[in-house]
């Protein structure tokens, strides 16, 4: 099986530039793996360098990670992803530790108000 890991460039060009890469990696491996991290500072870069709203962000994101070859934490991402598009004032790292402490059944360790409303 023919396996390949996409970098936050790839995925920036893609979504930004139309750029091909991501493209062909899905049409010459069987696999795209698509790493939470690489998720995380796609984010970062469109919100920050592009000027992506949330929105945009989370459905170009949502639609790789729909792909058939696309491997990812998928349940994760699609969670954390909402709620950083559903919810303005958490970071995504805020979205993602709410929905690790979810998925592993405790709490988070946290003096962020933010976060702390989040579980009242």
């Amino acid at each position: 099986m023919k396996r390949v890991i996409v970098d936050t460039n790839t995925v920036v060009g893609f979504l930004v530039r139309s750029e091909i890469l991501f493209e062909e990696a899905l049409r010459a491996y069987d696999e795209v793996i698509l790493p939470t991290q690489v998720v995380f500072e796609t984010v970062y870069v469109l919100q920050k360098q592009y000027g992506v709203d949330r929105l945009e962000i989370v459905e170009g994101i949502c639609k790789l990670l729909q792909r058939p070859k696309v491997m990812s934490e998928r349940t994760m991402l699609f969670n954390t992803l909402f709620m950083f598009r559903d919810v303005p004032n958490l970071s995504l790292v805020d979205c993602y530790l709410i929905e690790l402490s979810s998925e592993m059944g405790c709490k988070v360790l946290t003096g962020d108000g933010k976060i702390i409303k989040r579980f009242k």
